[in-house]
């Protein structure tokens, strides 16, 4: 991913968390997604349809863009201050995306309790078009805390439920 998406309002100490985290992240380069923005409760990602990405028919792979909403609504969660698993997705396909295409994944947080999270994703081809529409449910597992050291991610306990 790459390491300079747009900061949409977060604040400087968390965005650099989530840019560093993004690079830890090897799935995220080998898929080829790179972050264009990230703000409070949403995030931006774009990948291109590469022969690697493509199935049978020689179509963007299905799995890759569901690979794509995952990682854009789980970022989402971060830019909140929270790590999070997914726990259940679905989404509806709309239109193939081509060999070569490049496509952005709009992902936006719409409901948050204490440990579970809604997310959905909206994924567009390169005219803008709705092509795939996703939802998510996860599971925080760790929060960010604030230490005299600067931010540190601090795992639940078992004890801790929603």
């Amino acid at each position: 991913m790459t390491d300079s998406p747009e900061n949409c309002g977060l604040e400087p100490e968390l965005f650099a968390q989530i840019c560093a985290d993004n690079q830890k992240i090897p799935f995220y380069h080998y898929l080829g997604m790179k972050t264009t923005k990230l703000g409070e409760g949403f995030t931006n990602v774009v990948m291109e349809s590469t022969n690697q990405l493509t199935n049978h028919i020689g179509t963007f792979h299905g799995g890759a863009l569901l690979s794509l909403a995952d990682a854009a609504m789980g970022m989402s969660i971060r830019t909140l201050g929270f790590r999070a698993v997914l726990l259940d997705m679905g989404g509806s396909f709309f239109l193939p995306i081509q060999r070569g295409d490049v496509v952005t994944a709009k992902a936006k947080i719409v409901h948050r309790g204490r440990r579970h999270f809604a997310g959905e994703c909206e994924l567009l081809n390169g005219n803008s078009e709705l092509v795939v529409k996703v939802r998510g449910i996860y599971n925080a597992r760790e929060q960010v805390m604030r230490s005299e050291d600067g931010l540190m991610w601090v795992q639940f306990t078992q004890a801790t439920k929603e």
